[in-house]
């Protein structure tokens, strides 16, 4: 049977490792104070009072329980934001990225011309017409 010192000397290891996987798992840029070598080094090296100051300082505000963690809640219970619809609403898009218009005279010579297709409609429609 384990006495009071064994168990907590029990907790201070899971302390520790857990405390060393987050600092690991833990993204470079949520961290609040330092860098993520200097808590490595420091929960590595001093693990009780390492891993009490990552707890207390070097750990995002609002990271959950599992080490890693960036959210307060599971990610299937968290909001999640619509994506881009178009290509204006991505975060990509900018008015030096957007397609230009093009100029008049593309559109003058983009435009079809029904003449020919007009004669060609009329002259059908007076066939049938005569046939009738």
């Amino acid at each position: 049977m384990l006495r009071f010192g064994g168990i907590l000397s029990i907790a201070l290891i899971a302390l520790w490792v857990w405390a060393l996987t987050d600092v690991v798992l833990t993204d470079k840029t949520a961290f609040r104070r330092m860098n993520k070598l200097f808590w490595f080094v420091l929960v590595l090296f001093v693990p009780t009072l390492g891993a009490i100051g990552w707890l207390a300082l070097g750990r995002p505000k609002n990271a959950g329980f599992s080490p890693g963690a960036k959210l307060t809640r599971p990610s299937f219970l968290a909001e999640r934001a619509p994506g881009p619809r178009g290509i204006e609403d991505s975060v990509h898009w900018s008015a030096s990225t957007a397609p230009s218009l093009p100029s008049d005279a593309l559109v003058e010579n983009a435009k079809p011309d029904f003449t020919e297709w007009e004669a060609e409609f009329e002259k059908r429609q007076s066939d049938v017409e005569d046939e009738d």
